[in-house]
């Protein structure tokens, strides 16, 4: 049970570190949106390969690949908020 618990936490912490740091990443490349889905990408590659293996990739995997829409969203709403500040910048 304590296994479990660890396991699913440890994920949870991993899957939330893995996100904000493709969102920093990929803020800097101007594009936030790319981010979770880079990083779901490299890890699913990692785990078809045998690179890596095991219950807790697997976990941070799932985790990352639920929080995908919401970050994307998340993303686009940034660049489409980002972009009306500076067309009104330009207007001035």
């Amino acid at each position: 049970m304590l296994e479990a618990f660890g396991l699913i936490l440890g994920s949870f912490i991993v899957a939330i570190g893995l996100s904000a740091a493709g969102w920093i990443v990929f803020s800097r490349a101007r594009h936030p949106e790319w981010g979770e889905p880079a990083i779901v990408l490299a890890l699913a590659l990692a785990i078809a390969t045998d690179l890596i293996g095991g219950q807790f990739l697997s976990m941070v995997t799932i985790l990352m690949a639920i929080a995908i829409p919401f970050l994307w969203a998340e993303g686009r709403r940034s660049i489409s908020s980002r972009d009306k500040t500076r067309g009104r910048r330009q207007q001035q």
